[in-house]
């Protein structure tokens, strides 16, 4: 369920207030005929709002000031009513101010830079330059169309609705432009386990007893093989090494440095390294299932981060070592990465 007072729910609210609250006014009070211009810096300025609003993961600047603070811009230079190009400088000015303000709160906090989820502020970075980049579109149709017929000012303002309405529809329904939403799930399904900071040990008796536990652990993982089972979790895992799953955590981070999903890839690539290994010309797809992993995207990810290639590159290159005793095949590599 959405959060109610979110930041992002009231900054997209408060422009689409600004906006039909506008729009009325022309119209009611503007006098006939209604003019285009007006009605375009009106939706303009909503939408300069809804670019400034927070993306879904961006948690650590001021948007919700930003964006406030084009629509207050907005109301005051509707009452001045300067003229288009002022209006559209100001605004312009507006932003660059904004996404200034947005690219120092990230610098400031070199933190996000090296946290899991960095691989989110890296696609939300792209994903705000490209909303800027259509508003300055609509903007520099708003300044070419002044010198143009009613007609054409009126299919200028026709789009910039249309784009107020896509920007909005994009941020309500958290879509991405260069992310599809099977990419989008798997990311998230690998960082829902992200390492959070692990507590030093206290005393030479925990250490003792972290490594008896890991010991423990990678037994279990050489003996009985549990990674293979893709539903495997924590607490689970916890109960068959007798120990609850917070203390589980908690070691697996401290002795390997790793949080505990990418403990159990690391178990599952090396697996998938041996049936490579053992018949180069196995599918993908049907690696990744018999090593323990829910989909391709997810096991070519987790791959590429242990071994630095990706599956296909690595059996090809088995092949190739494997070639001179087998020349009557090639390999499969159906169902690689995406």
């Amino acid at each position: 369920m959405k959060n109610i007072f979110s930041f992002c729910r009231v900054s997209r609210l408060s422009s689409l207030a600004f906006v039909f609250t506008g729009i009325i006014l022309q119209l009611v009070f503007a006098g006939k005929p209604v003019r285009p211009l007006p009605m375009t810096e009106i939706v303009l300025s909503g939408t300069a709002a809804l670019v400034c609003c927070r993306l879904p993961h961006e948690n650590h600047v001021r948007h919700l000031v930003c964006s406030l603070g084009v629509l207050a811009v907005s109301l005051v230079l509707a009452l001045v009513c300067p003229g288009p190009a002022i209006f559209a400088l100001v605004i312009s000015g507006c932003m660059a101010v904004s996404h200034v303000i947005f690219v120092l709160g990230k610098y400031r906090q070199p933190r996000f830079f090296f946290s899991n989820i960095a691989v989110w502020h890296n696609i939300e970075d792209n994903e705000r330059s490209m909303l800027l980049l259509a508003f300055m579109v609509l903007m520099m149709l708003f300044l070419a169309c002044l010198s143009w017929s009613p007609m054409l000012q009126w299919t200028v303002a026709a789009l910039c609705a249309a784009g107020f309405v896509m920007v909005y529809l994009y941020l309500y329904f958290e879509w991405y432009m260069f992310v599809g939403r099977q990419v989008r799930s798997e990311i998230r399904r690998d960082l829902r386990g992200r390492l959070q900071p692990v507590a030093p040990i206290r005393d030479e008796g925990e250490k003792r007893r972290m490594e008896a536990l890991y010991s423990r652990i990678k037994d279990l993982m050489e003996e009985q093989k549990p990674y293979l089972d893709p539903e495997l979790s924590e607490t689970k895992m916890a109960s068959m090494v007798f120990s609850n799953q917070n203390y589980l955590s908690r070691t697996v981070n401290t002795m390997s440095n790793l949080n505990f999903k990418q403990f159990l890839n690391s178990y599952r690539v090396q697996y998938a390294e041996g049936l490579m290994r053992k018949d180069p010309r196995m599918q993908v797809k049907e690696i990744a299932s018999l090593s323990g992993f829910n989909s391709t995207p997810s096991f070519n990810m987790a791959f590429k981060l242990f071994k630095g290639i990706t599956p296909g590159k690595y059996m090809k290159e088995m092949y190739q070592l494997d070639a001179p005793a087998d020349h009557g095949h090639q390999p499969s590599l159906q169902g690689t990465e995406q």
